[in-house]
């Protein structure tokens, strides 16, 4: 599954000096310590992208979200901006070819909850299988 694939890629080579991220799939539990980074599968479509393939998800395109969550504002910037390059140079994964990696938007926020600051960032990934 590429949005597996992607996450456990960014999880295993994403990293900044200064700072020790923690990264989840979907869901952080409550008790972790800021700053952490949790990557949400937005929208998914397995429409094959090569033309002899199948539409069984070994190819397609996913929108997939990126929040930062941290106390202080220009660290979590700071963060957002470096995972965002790095995503953005992303064309091969384990598995998967990346045919098309586009920014499409972010925003910031503060969460009444928790008191927590959040910066969000979202990129289209259209993808298909390295065979």
């Amino acid at each position: 599954m590429f949005e597996k694939e992607l996450f456990n890629y960014i999880k295993a080579n994403f990293s900044l000096d200064n700072f020790n991220i923690k990264f989840y799939f979907g869901e952080a539990p409550e008790s972790t310590k800021q700053p952490y980074i949790v990557m949400y599968p937005l929208d998914i479509d397995g429409t094959k992208q090569v033309l002899c393939n199948e539409n069984n998800y070994t190819d397609g395109v996913s929108y997939i979200q990126f929040s930062i969550y941290g106390l202080d504002s220009s660290n979590i910037l700071y963060i957002k901006k470096e995972l965002d390059t790095f995503s953005a140079s992303l064309n091969l994964i384990p598995n998967y070819r990346i045919l098309l990696n586009r920014h499409e938007g972010a925003r910031g926020g503060f969460t009444e909850n928790t008191g927590l600051k959040i910066e969000t960032l979202t990129r289209t990934f259209t993808y298909t299988t390295i065979n």
